[in-house]
């Protein structure tokens, strides 16, 4: 069951939902009460196709546009899950594929419940295309194919994951209208968000650190440490729990909804401080796993206090 789970991306998935609940708490565009409203209705089919376009999206990027162009280096560094991989790619590569046009489908009917200009339901129906190129700058092929590779360069890697993840979860409130032409506090905000998103993918990095190192991918944790890599983490969701704390504090009315988010992204922040104090070498085995598991816990405790206030 569990490679069932991670053939589909399921952890993926759920991360990337949960970075969607994180900007939408940030950004008070979370519309689920009352309940039953279209409103509501309309954000909990946004969410589904987060979901199911983001599983479909990290498949795609394991298998290709063609088995030929599968990375060794995914092979590399998970053996077990390639494997699979390898063996039902068409069978993946379809299925991602229908995840794609499903949620494309879902963002265009969230938006048209909404009653959102045809542009934005263009935009909805466009997101599914726009993830495979997505994927074509990211990694277009095989590690030391020839082939230009975003995933290759230190900096852009893990800018841009954060760009597609923080893009997607953002989406349901674009083509819903909840989010419009952002204000400086929203702008910053957005910002915080991506820059989490960055640190979380410099930590996710350090599982594949030996694979990479191998195949060419320069990386943050290849080029100056595990625990440095950590170190450099909490530096970034540092400034942002601080960001997020400010404007809470010192924002044009006192914010109860963003104080919860401060302390549990706090406590995020405060758990790689422990990782980094303890750890010399591998801060933590499966931290990828960590990564997607406390995001998606912090995530839901945030989406339990706005059910809870109102």
């Amino acid at each position: 069951m569990t490679l069932l789970f991670d053939a589909v991306a399921l952890p993926s998935a759920i991360y990337v939902l949960a970075v969607s609940l994180f900007a939408s708490s940030l950004l008070s565009t979370m519309s689920l009460l009352p309940l039953g409203s279209t409103q509501s209705i309309a954000t909990m089919i946004g969410w589904l196709a987060v979901l199911v376009m983001a599983s479909g999206a990290y498949i795609l990027d394991r298998v290709k546009l063609a088995g030929s162009h599968m990375d060794p280096a995914d092979d590399d560094a998970h053996e077990v899950r390639m494997r699979f991989a390898r063996t039902h790619h068409r069978i993946l590569r379809t299925f991602a594929m229908v995840e794609l046009c499903a949620g494309s489908v879902l963002l265009a009917i969230s938006s048209w419940l909404m009653h959102a200009p045809v542009a934005l339901q263009i935009l909805a129906v466009c997101a599914g295309p726009a993830a495979i190129l997505a994927g074509l700058v990211y990694a277009p092929g095989p590690a030391r194919s020839g082939l230009l590779r975003g995933k290759d360069v230190l900096v852009l890697k893990p800018l841009l994951v954060a760009c597609a993840v923080t893009g997607l979860a953002l989406l349901p409130d674009i083509v819903t209208m909840q989010l419009k032409s952002p204000a400086w506090r929203e702008a910053a905000l957005i910002v915080c968000v991506l820059v989490w998103v960055v640190g979380d993918a410099i930590l996710s990095d350090i599982d594949d650190v030996e694979s990479d190192q191998r195949w060419g991918t320069d990386t943050v944790p290849g080029r100056i440490g595990a625990k440095w890599a950590v170190f450099a983490c909490i530096i970034l969701h540092g400034v942002v729990v601080v960001v997020l704390a400010c404007t809470a504090v010192f924002g044009a009315a006192f914010d109860a909804k963003m104080c919860i988010a401060v302390v549990c992204f706090g406590a995020l922040t405060g758990h790689e401080i422990i990782v980094f104090l303890m750890n010399t070498q591998r801060p933590v085995r499966r931290m990828r796993h960590s990564v997607d598991t406390r995001l998606a816990i912090a995530s839901g405790l945030v989406l339990a206090s706005y059910l809870l206030m109102g």
